[in-house]
């Protein structure tokens, strides 16, 4: 007797490991890694920081925050990454975030996230998650030729209660979140959208994504006509996408010069603990990946905790700026910029506006370089 259980343990034992690692299965959590770090998809900014060149990248702080406070590390992956620089990125990280923002979805995106899809095939457990942006960016590789991303959605500066769906709750992404709260966010603005493009459930269904991706919440612009797919997972990879902004919540507190809130944003409590619980799930993913770095010293001199935050302002709050070069493994690529000093966001940019979550923003230009093309729009 005591043979067979040991037998039937290691049987189980086997089964779980295989059902964690397979296509985002739901099965046992299985952690493998301890300390999961997560790239993060860099922006092109035209920032006047000196020695920027006026063409360096950067990602908001309040991404690296989200992803600190469930105890996942970060690092920078460039704008225009290649392919041949992604893959021994992707090949020792534990996971990779596409960030909200409003640059034109990249060559190196759709290869990335093609490359994880294939990644996921052959067993080898690896999560990604897109807020805003960056699940538009994985809506529009996945579907291909059709136009599955469209404009003219009024949801900028704009909260909302969240439209889930009756089994909602039984999906990996939300099945962690308790349901008081989750009865909350049906009927509390918690939600901080900051985007004008989405994915609306007719473009979904007709692009063939939705035998791809299972939807858990469907919401209203703020016409109340126009409706968008706010939340969604892959149904058989641990890809998952926001169409508004967690983040936010918790880190996002930029003042106009007079003092008010420059977004419209709910810190609340509950706000702040959905986006804590949402972190801690994809933190949780991460770490059901077993990649590790062949060498961590050449790393982790890069990574945002050993970088300096190089502005803030109203719009974009804290901002990592940064130059990175083609070879995005290396120490001396990825070292942090540290001559870069802090400043205010209205020395960052230049004088010309775009709009972003219905205010104005620094406009993203043309590089003289010809390094961070093609060039922007917002969404």
């Amino acid at each position: 007797m005591k043979y067979a259980w040991l037998a039937l343990c290691l049987v189980c034992g086997c089964w779980a490991a295989q059902g964690s690692r397979g296509k985002g299965a739901a099965g046992t959590e299985l952690i493998i890694t301890e300390q999961p770090v997560v790239a993060i998809w860099a922006h092109p900014s035209n920032s006047s920081l000196p020695d920027c060149g006026g063409d360096c990248d950067f990602v908001k702080a309040a991404y690296v925050n989200w992803l600190a406070n469930a105890g996942a590390r970060s690092l920078p992956i460039r704008y225009d990454a290649t392919p041949e620089e992604l893959r021994p990125i992707l090949d020792q990280v534990n996971g990779l975030l596409l960030p909200g923002g409003h640059p034109l979805l990249p060559e190196g995106v759709r290869w990335a996230l093609k490359y994880a899809k294939e990644l996921n095939d052959d067993g080898d457990f690896f999560p990604v998650w897109g807020t805003c942006l960056g699940w538009e960016w994985m809506a529009q590789t996945f579907a291909g030729d059709y136009p599955v991303v469209t404009d003219d959605f009024d949801a900028e500066n704009f909260t909302q209660p969240l439209g889930l769906l009756a089994d909602a709750g039984e999906s990996r992404m939300l099945s962690g979140v308790p349901t008081s709260l989750l009865e909350k966010a049906k009927v509390k603005p918690l939600a901080t959208n900051a985007h004008h493009k989405g994915v609306s459930p007719g473009d979904l269904v007709e692009s063939g994504l939705d035998t791809m991706f299972r939807v858990m919440a469907i919401n209203a612009d703020r016409q109340g006509v126009r409706t968008y797919v706010s939340v969604a997972e892959a149904i058989d990879y641990p890809m998952y996408g926001l169409q508004w902004h967690p983040e936010k919540s918790q880190f996002d507190w930029g003042l106009d010069p007079d003092g008010t809130p420059h977004y419209v944003i709910n810190h609340s409590k509950d706000a702040v603990e959905l986006s804590q619980v949402l972190a801690t799930f994809f933190a949780s993913e991460t770490r059901r990946n077993g990649h590790s770095f062949t060498s961590i010293s050449d790393w982790e001199p890069g990574m945002f905790h050993n970088r300096d935050v190089t502005a803030s302002g109203p719009i974009n709050g804290q901002m990592y700026g940064f130059h990175l070069s083609e070879s995005g493994r290396t120490k001396s690529a990825l070292a942090p910029t540290k001559d870069l000093r802090r400043q205010r966001h209205s020395q960052q940019f230049g004088r010309g506006v775009s709009m972003e979550g219905g205010r104005a923003q620094p406009p993203l230009q043309q590089s003289s370089s010809n390094r961070h093309r093609p060039l922007l729009r917002e969404t």
